[in-house]
Formats: C-alpha cells, sequence, structure tokens
C-alpha cells in the first residue's frame, strides 16, 4: 500500500525548505563569522561635537531664538500709520430716491 503524503504537508515542508534556504543565504552573506569588525571609538569631545552638529532639538531651538530676535525688532520698530479717504455719491433705499454724498476716512 503506497500511501502519498497529504498536499497541506507538502506545502508546508516545501514552505520550511525555501525559509531554510533563504536563512541559509542571509547567514551566509553577513560578515559576523568571526571575521574582525573594527568598531569606531570616539572621545567625549567629538560625541559632544557630532551631538551639538546632527542634533534637530538644538537647531529648532536655534529658530526660536532667531523669532524671539526678530519680535522684539519689530516691537522697537516706528509704527506706520494708514489714512485713506473714499468719496462718492450714494442713494438711500427710500421711494423718494434721495441721493447724498458719502464720505469715509480711515486711520490704522
Amino acid at each position: 500500500m503506497n500511501r502519498t503524503p497529504p498536499r497541506n504537508l507538502f506545502n508546508s515542508m516545501t514552505l520550511r525548505l525555501f525559509v531554510g534556504c533563504v536563512c541559509m543565504w542571509a547567514m551566509y552573506e553577513t560578515e559576523a563569522w568571526g571575521e574582525d569588525v573594527k568598531v569606531p571609538s570616539y572621545t567625549l569631545q567629538e560625541i559632544i561635537d557630532l551631538t551639538l552638529t546632527h542634533n534637530p532639538i538644538i537647531e529648532l531651538g536655534k529658530g526660536r531664538i532667531d523669532e524671539k530676535i526678530g519680535e522684539e525688532l519689530t516691537t522697537h520698530a516706528y509704527p506706520n500709520p494708514e489714512f485713506s479717504v473714499q468719496l462718492g455719491h450714494g442713494q438711500v433705499l427710500d421711494p423718494r430716491g434721495t441721493s447724498l454724498f458719502e464720505r469715509y476716512f480711515t486711520l490704522s
């Protein structure tokens, strides 16, 4: 009596074989097989310099300082008032049709 394995078992074994081959290929390509890998070392001053150079929060703080300096300069600037005049004929919405001369003065 010759029995073939169930189809799900065959697919499961194929999948396991494929995953195993991928894992072996991935491990073969890494340099972790006992080779000496040089790890860079830094002094404390180099770490501080790198932090100050590449930290986005510090750049954000510098931007906020510049913003506040600009606001201070704006508050000490001389005011620049504007004056405008508008003139024209107008008509009252009345059946008698009375017209008048309209004037608008604006100071801001």
